[in-house]
């Protein structure tokens, strides 16, 4: 099986292997180092490579240390189809709290924040973490906007 082939079991949540590289289809391995696992319903990637990582949601994620160059391909490879967190700083959970969302959490969404907006009577606070599916609600309800305070 090849690394590529691994990396898609993987997403899928099958296990799978190949000659340094194994998943049991919840945690990825390189060599013997957890390199990935899923959390949340999302594929979380650990960054063991020689640089600091921006991953899709704007968030500096830290080296964890250089490891080898074949686990540093691994970590490559695996970010094809997940996203780098900060191994000990878990991803955000959404913070929508309306229980009148239509999402069906009936105010407390516990998903995997993946967009961060600004109340638009209070630009200047701290944006706050929302999934998918309740930005769009909150986006669409005129009282958020992006981050930067406009439309996204």
């Amino acid at each position: 099986m090849t690394n590529s082939q691994v990396i898609r079991a993987w997403s899928n949540g099958q296990p799978a292997h190949s000659a340094h590289l194994s998943t049991d289809g919840d945690k990825l391995f390189s060599y013997a180092l957890c390199i990935g696992e899923w959390r949340d319903g999302l594929p979380v990637v650990f960054n063991y490579t020689a640089r600091a990582d921006i991953n899709p949601f704007g968030h500096r994620v830290p080296s964890l240390g250089f490891y080898s160059q074949t686990t540093s391909h691994h970590v490559s490879l695996a970010r094809r189809v997940g996203y780098a967190f900060d191994k000990d700083n878990p991803p955000t959970a959404c913070s929508c709290c309306d229980p009148g969302c239509p999402i069906g959490h009936k105010g407390d969404c516990r998903s995997t924040a993946t967009t961060w907006l600004s109340r638009v009577d209070d630009i200047a606070r701290e944006p706050l973490p929302f999934c998918d599916a309740c930005a769009d609600d909150a986006y669409a309800s005129g009282v958020f906007a992006n981050a930067e305070g406009a439309a996204s």
